[in-house]
């Protein structure tokens, strides 16, 4: 009795967080932008299913693997829009500041 409502809990979890990456990933798809995206977040997500993935691997099979795979994957398909769409300053490279630096250091006091 308890695998089963463990499953269901489980299943219900992954359908939960699952039917938010379609949403993600259009949006991103549409604004052509990684504005509010955290590559931070979206790794630690990843990681989190990478560990859920492998626990079901390790134990008897039972088909919410699928669950975890199929939201892997649109995490991965949001982490490649984050990086076709980021900004450059999104990677630190903010060519203002170090066009400031340069301004700052040519002027001297």
């Amino acid at each position: 009795m308890f695998s089963i409502d463990y499953q269901i809990s489980e299943t219900m979890m992954l359908i939960c967080f699952g039917s938010s990456w379609p949403f993600a990933i259009i949006k991103s798809i549409r604004t052509k932008s990684a504005s509010g995206k955290s590559i931070l977040f979206l790794t630690l997500i990843l990681a989190g299913y990478a560990f859920g993935i492998t626990y079901k691997l390790m134990r008897p099979w039972d088909a919410v693997i699928w669950l975890y795979v199929i939201n892997s994957a649109m995490i991965v398909t949001e982490i490649i829009l984050y990086f076709r769409y980021r900004e450059p300053t999104d990677l630190g490279n903010d060519t203002r500041r170090d066009d400031n630096v340069c301004q700052c250091i040519c002027i001297g006091p």
